[in-house]
């Protein structure tokens, strides 16, 4: 009697070992369905934030580009007002040095009025010569 009781202790120990193996088994497939879920909610955030981002910085660019072409535009546009900007100055530069020689040579002039042609080649001279000092 002693071997059937340790049998059917055996017998059931292995039924509950059986039992909880098959618990265990059921947990373990839950555990890697849940697992598998989450990393494919993982992948797909990963994906849609890529996606987000992606369009974020496209936009970004495009933009960027763009303020770019238009600063370019502008400086360009401003360094050709400044070049004809100087080139206005240096021809109002010279056109006021002619009228200045010139108010100097008729003021001489006019001061003498009596000299003769010579002396008022001399005086033009002069005049010419104040016009490469002063310039």
């Amino acid at each position: 009697m002693a071997l059937k009781q340790q049998l059917d202790a055996a017998w059931q120990q292995k039924l509950a070992t059986e039992d909880r193996a098959t618990h265990l088994d059921g947990a373990l497939k839950e555990c890697m369905k849940q697992l598998r879920h989450v990393r494919e909610e993982q992948e797909q955030l990963i994906h849609d934030t890529l996606v987000k981002k992606t369009r974020e910085y496209d936009k970004l660019r495009i933009e960027m580009e763009t303020k770019l072409a238009e600063a370019s535009e502008i400086l360009s546009h401003t360094r050709t007002e400044l070049l004809e900007c100087r080139a206005e100055g240096k021809a109002l530069s010279h056109a006021l040095q002619v009228k200045k020689t010139t108010l100097l040579q008729q003021h001489m002039c006019s001061k003498c009025p009596t000299l003769p042609p010579y002396l008022s080649d001399c005086v033009m001279h002069v005049c010419q010569s104040c016009k490469l000092v002063v310039g």
